[in-house]
């Protein structure tokens, strides 16, 4: 057994960091948010670096991308490590805010490629994402 830990630390793939270097700052169609969401849940299974899901966050009226997220629970032995998770809380160290409703904030959505679990409905409504 190791010493008690003192941080956490979760951390996306480096095949991740390439692609989301390479993406557009804007995507204005739903269906190409959808599409990107699913290229990198498909991408993070080709890789073995984690489960097939993965989830997006964008200013809902413009479609710029605010942050990506891909499921790390085997890589970074945390069960919380889910795809919205992660991308929830890119956004919000992006945004220097844990409240992506907020007033001064435009409107965000939350693009995802499967069913949020209770943890992830949790965490989506406790963001401020409506």
């Amino acid at each position: 057994m190791m010493p008690h830990p003192c941080e956490i630390v979760l951390t996306t793939p480096d095949w991740f960091q390439r692609r989301v270097a390479e993406l557009p700052e804007f995507l204005p169609n739903p269906e190409d948010r959808m599409r990107l969401v699913l290229e990198f849940a498909r991408a993070n299974v080709e890789h073995d670096t984690g489960g097939p899901f993965a989830a997006g966050v964008f200013e809902r009226a413009s479609g710029r991308l605010v942050a990506m997220g891909v499921n790390r629970v085997v890589p970074t032995s945390c069960s919380s490590a889910h795809a919205e998770i992660m991308a929830l809380s890119l956004a919000q160290k992006r945004l220097q805010t844990y409240d992506l409703g907020s007033g001064a904030l435009p409107e965000h959505e939350l693009v995802v490629n499967w069913r949020p679990c209770a943890m992830c409905f949790g965490a989506v409504l406790w963001s401020g994402i409506r």
